[in-house]
């Protein structure tokens, strides 16, 4: 009988990008330190920041920004700028213009496209090397494609997330994998053997989402999946602005580290934490576990942006828990949970508005 080498992973594409400004091309240049496509590039393995819902041996596939060429001219038109005039001598001319050259010699190779792909090597962590609400881990058995793959060959049924990390799961993987196997030679087993998400889950959409997951009854074994095809898609709906945070610092008193909720989301103007399980039946301590995101001291929404959540407007007291069958409203002061509905009977963008209300006049 013929071994089963099958490996299920989940993946996802990182943005790779230029240095932001001409003050961080100059101290890389002065400290010798290379930007994020050149350390790619050497193969070794590497520190990356990686979403707190992937794991050991997911597969992480690096996309250089095609507005990257856009920071490039920018850095370069500074550089001809000091390069005019009797500073030119002191100012590093030379070796600057050297640094544009090959990096606009990168970007006609790789501007655009997947550039190559690794696997995690360890769990994501914490640690000072990133932003202290970002996790991060090991990249290694890096493999740089011979023939990069354009966006422009699957943005048509993939969109890419310009900031951060976008999931490729299901039927979007695998038809990336076959399109990098096509046009590249001596693959690594590991990725030859990868298997992503279903197409069940990969067939869901912003317009179809209701219906589709009804079909498949919730059958998720992964809570990031059941986020992923659901959840977002829910909470969108749900929300004063269709706008969800994910992955959100919370700071309390008495907590030297700050705890994360799944989601925050605009609720009739106040800002609601969200929990996600796959069943909170066999969780052993949910109640305790909500407790952390309720008497706040501060929640960072987006840490790459900076933003935070005004204290007056959070609700302090209440948490939004969803699991596969029902949603239910922790309410902190009376510390217990009700019931608020089945997800078997949203079944309607009607039924759908009805629990916004549902929760807003519960909050």
């Amino acid at each position: 009988m013929e071994q089963d080498n099958t490996q299920y992973i989940q993946a996802f594409i990182s943005n790779l990008t230029y240095y932001p400004g001409f003050d961080q091309f100059k101290a890389a240049y002065i400290s010798r330190e290379s930007h994020n496509l050149e350390a790619l590039l050497k193969g070794n393995t590497i520190l990356w920041s990686v979403p707190r819902w992937s794991h050991q041996n997911d597969i992480i596939l690096f996309m250089y920004s095609k507005k990257s060429i856009q920071k490039i001219n920018a850095i370069a038109k500074k550089v001809e700028e000091i390069g005019v005039g009797p500073r030119r001598r002191f100012s590093n001319y030379v070796g600057y213009s050297k640094k544009i050259s090959e990096a606009k010699e990168q970007y006609k190779k790789y501007g655009g496209k997947i550039v190559g792909f690794g696997r995690l090597m360890n769990d994501p962590e914490l640690s000072d090397y990133y932003y202290r609400t970002q996790t991060g881990a090991s990249i290694g058995d890096i493999y740089i494609l011979e023939n990069p793959l354009p966006a422009s060959e699957f943005t048509s049924f993939l969109r890419i997330s310009q900031g951060g990390v976008t999931p490729v799961w299901g039927e979007w993987y695998e038809k990336i994998k076959q399109m990098i196997i096509d046009t590249n030679n001596n693959l690594p087993d590991y990725f030859l053997e990868s298997v992503s998400m279903t197409e069940e889950q990969a067939s869901i959409n912003g317009s179809n989402w209701l219906q589709e997951n009804l079909k498949i009854n919730f059958n998720y074994k992964k809570e990031e999946a059941f986020r992923t095809f659901y959840v977002d898609y829910l909470l969108k709906e749900i929300s004063d602005d269709g706008q969800i945070y994910t992955e959100c610092a919370c700071y309390k008193i008495g907590l030297k580290s700050p705890s994360y909720a799944d989601y925050f989301i605009s609720m009739d103007s106040k800002w609601l934490p969200v929990e996600t399980k796959i069943d909170i039946n066999i969780e052993k301590d949910i109640d305790s576990q909500v407790r952390k995101y309720c008497d706040l001291t501060e929640v960072v929404l987006n840490p790459v942006e900076g933003e935070t959540a005004a204290l007056e407007d959070l609700v302090q007291t209440k948490v939004l828990i969803i699991d596969e069958r029902k949603i239910q409203l922790y309410d902190h002061k009376a510390d217990k949970r009700s019931d608020l509905v089945a997800l078997k009977e949203l079944t309607s963008e009607k039924t759908v508005q009805e629990l916004r209300s549902m929760i807003i006049n519960n909050l």
